[in-house]
């Protein structure tokens, strides 16, 4: 693979709805107007060369994303400001863009093999740099087909302040089944968003507030781990054996994240008494009461925030450590949520990461998405790789393994020193080889 390959942009278009919308305006929630300063979301998937030209390939993708606009319409829209009240989606039908490229010099096997992920990856992938806050001159989704040497890579950019993961990866589920044929998609987004109050959020922020972030992304080093279901099925029968709950149960996901926390921590040398972070995204359409659909398009996440000094963590079995995080996980309630929101619009402001803590690690993503199932009519693909956007030392991005549910793909991002020490932690080789 050459070390210079890079993806060469053929075309860009724009794709609206397939038939003419209404012009309306979606109001943005508490959980999406804080993430105006953070980056577009970056997810891609690789696929084997389809069987037929890649010209006709694009042509179906390009013809069931417009279908699939109709139904989730806040992503051909663009971002606006009422300077009186708030920022807020204008669903104008405005497009997403596509953008057709090629790098031959790349292969499925390149970019399924076990290292690091090639730096080729971040040209397979638009609106890099891009934050949430310039969707209202820039599409709010954004779509790059890059013919490979043997296959194809389908890279999206979506805009983090229109939808979470979960959100993200119900959009994907349903344009792949309208690409295999379907006339219809079996789970339509609900797009209404009033949480707590139907009237609009006042928040107009200051362009200083926007581009307070950092993102030094370019000299990391970024690396995908592969759980089997084994692999994930052992880690949560042994932190379940070591501590013994007399109530609930450590999940096989909590387990693998204890275990990612110990071992960057070790990669790491901190000091026994550096304040080490393990933050985790949760999810909160379920936990909410009453809980609302799998559906519900938008942010619905939260963070589980769970600290301890580097001596006393790496002084505890994996047991242990899990048990930190599912306590911090089980104290999210409903009743909380609705205070974050309540205290926000009192007093509301922005994702602010100026300097990532260098002993944090950001836990995002879910095993519980649908990625493999994802078949635009040339079959399952090959694997799923994440965009350069929004990456620091320290992320951990999580996703379905190859082997469908129960297994896992993690992503992890350090410096390339911690990278090389954390490939050589004697546990996490363990888990990795079941």
């Amino acid at each position: 693979m050459p070390s210079t390959a890079v993806a060469v942009v053929l075309s860009t278009n724009i794709v609206r709805s397939a038939r003419p919308l209404v012009r309306s305006r979606c109001y943005l929630t508490a959980w999406d107007l804080v993430l105006l300063s953070d980056c577009y979301v970056q997810q891609g998937l690789i696929y084997p060369k389809p069987p037929i030209k890649f010209d006709d390939a694009v042509q179906r993708l390009q013809d069931s994303l417009s279908e699939c606009l109709v139904h989730f319409y806040p992503l051909a829209g663009r971002l606006a400001t009422d300077p009186e009240t708030t920022v807020f989606v204008d669903c104008n039908d405005a497009g997403a863009q596509v953008v057709v490229a090629a790098c031959h010099g790349i292969s499925v096997a390149d970019l399924t093999a076990d290292g690091d992920v090639p730096g080729a990856v971040r040209s397979f992938f638009p609106l890099t740099g891009a934050l949430n806050h310039d969707g209202h001159s820039l599409p709010l989704l954004a779509v790059q087909i890059t013919e490979l040497a043997d296959g194809m890579f389908i890279g999206c950019s979506f805009n983090h302040s229109i939808a979470d993961g979960e959100s993200m990866w119900h959009f994907i589920n349903c344009w792949s089944e309208l690409s295999r044929g379907s006339r219809q998609i079996s789970r339509p987004p609900l797009m209404d968003r009033a949480f707590l109050s139907k009237e609009p959020i006042r928040f107009v922020p200051s362009e200083e507030a926007i581009r307070v972030n950092k993102w030094p992304a370019h000299d990391l080093s970024s690396r995908v781990f592969r759980f089997s279901q084994k692999a994930m099925g052992s880690l949560k029968a042994k932190a379940n054996q070591q501590c013994k709950l007399e109530k609930g149960e450590i999940s096989s996901f909590q387990a693998l994240s204890a275990l990612i926390w110990l071992a960057v921590t070790r990669a790491r040398k901190a000091a026994v008494g550096q304040m080490t972070i393990c933050l985790m995204a949760v999810g909160n359409r379920q936990r909410l009461d009453p809980p609302m659909s799998p559906e519900s398009f938008g942010n619905y996440v939260t963070t589980a925030c769970t600290r301890a000094p580097a001596g006393e963590l790496m002084s505890r079995d994996l047991g242990s450590a899990a048990q930190a995080l599912l306590e911090t996980v089980s104290s999210l309630t409903s009743e909380g949520a609705r205070a974050y929101v309540e205290a926000w619009v009192e007093k509301p402001y922005l994702l602010s990461l100026k300097e990532p803590n260098p002993y944090l690690i950001l836990v995002a993503g879910s095993p519980r998405f649908e990625v493999y199932g994802n078949d635009f009519s040339w079959g399952r693909p090959a694997g799923v790789l994440w965009g350069s956007a929004a990456k620091f030392d320290g992320k951990v991005l999580a996703s379905q393994g190859c082997e469908g549910a129960g297994s896992v793909d993690l992503e992890v991002c350090l410096s390339p020193e911690t990278m090389s020490a954390l490939a050589l932690d004697e546990e996490l080789k363990g888990a990795l080889s079941l």
